[in-house]
């Protein structure tokens, strides 16, 4: 954790406190990551990262069916119920506001927590904004679940290609097939799973 705020704010200095963008997600509550639990760790990573962003995304916990797996479901301890997040969300929210960060949720459809606003992980407000170009077109949105407001995107990235290995993650099948990808992967390659030829 210490490295990664050490690359967040290195990053922050480099492109700008603007360009970047702070993500606490997911919130799971659990018999380890209890309310207090969050309270203490929210603000210890606030203290860390200070002025270095300014943007806050949260995003709550998904019933996906390989967390269910790899976390437990209700019985083992891990709360699904979106109802009992409440009073943590409206506790961040309140938090986030001390601090001068803007907040903002990712599809959280039935979220309604004042000081918390519907967001977007791929922004065309922050891209055009940064970017100094303004989309003449409407955004068509990508909608790729309930409450989704990203902007339409082709995503450049490959299911099992990280190591890290954690268990939220959705976009790892398999550990060991992530962990094999990234040992036997060539930086020569022109993909990340392969050396593909592209016509010219």
């Amino acid at each position: 954790m210490k490295t990664a705020i050490k690359n967040f704010q290195a990053l922050s200095e480099a492109v700008g406190s603007d360009r970047v963008v702070w993500r606490y997600d997911p919130i799971i509550l659990s018999a380890k990551s209890t309310v207090e639990w969050h309270r203490n760790n929210f603000c210890r990573l606030a203290d860390a990262i200070g002025s270095s962003a300014h943007h806050l995304v949260i995003s709550i916990i998904d019933p996906y069916m390989r967390t269910k797996r790899r976390l437990g479901s209700a019985e083992n301890g891990v709360c699904y119920d979106i109802s009992a997040y409440a009073n943590l969300i409206s506790w961040i929210a309140s938090e986030a506001a001390d601090r001068n960060l803007h907040v903002e949720s990712c599809a959280e459809a039935s979220l309604n927590v004042p000081g918390i606003a519907p967001g977007r992980c791929v922004d065309d407000r922050l891209l055009n904004k940064i970017s100094w170009l303004e989309s003449s077109s409407s955004p068509s949105l990508h909608k790729q679940r309930e409450g989704c407001l990203c902007h339409y995107s082709v995503d450049i990235g490959v299911n099992n290609s990280c190591a890290f290995g954690c268990q939220y993650c959705y976009a790892t099948a398999n550990h060991d097939t992530a962990r094999e990808m990234v040992n036997t992967h060539n930086s020569e390659w022109t993909c990340i799973s392969q050396d593909a030829c592209i016509n010219e």
